[in-house]
C-alpha cells in the first residue's frame, strides 16, 4: 500500500532509522539480551543521530519536530526495534 501521508524527508528518517539498527544495535542485541541493559554508548549514538527528543524544542536540545507525522515515524521505529528484537530472538532458540 502507498502511503501518501509522508514526504521524502519521513523516508529519509525511516532509512535513518534503518542504517542506525543495523549499526548501533543489531551488533550489541545479543550482549544487551545477556546484561539485560542497553549500553550508555548506544543512547549517545542514538542522540547524536538525531534519535532522541524529536520533538523537543531545540533551545532545549531537541530537534524541534512539530510535525505530527513524526510520532508516526517514532512509532515506526519502535516496530522495527520491536521487530528486530523478536527476530533475534526468534534466531537464537
Amino acid at each position: 500500500m502507498q502511503r501518501d501521508i509522508f514526504a521524502s524527508e519521513h523516508n529519509d528518517f525511516r532509512d535513518m532509522v534503518r542504517a542506525f539498527i543495523a549499526k548501533e544495535v543489531t551488533p550489541y542485541h545479543e550482549k544487551w539480551e545477556a546484561d539485560k541493559m542497553v549500553s550508555r554508548d548506544a543512547w549517545l549514538a542514538a542522540g547524536r543521530a538525531g534519535l532522541l527528543g524529536i520533538e523537543i524544542d531545540e533551545k532545549y536540545g531537541g530537534g524541534g519536530a512539530k510535525d505530527y507525522r513524526h510520532r508516526h515515524d517514532r512509532a515506526g521505529g519502535r516496530q522495527r526495534l520491536a521487530g528486530h528484537a523478536h527476530h533475534r530472538g526468534a534466531r537464537r532458540r
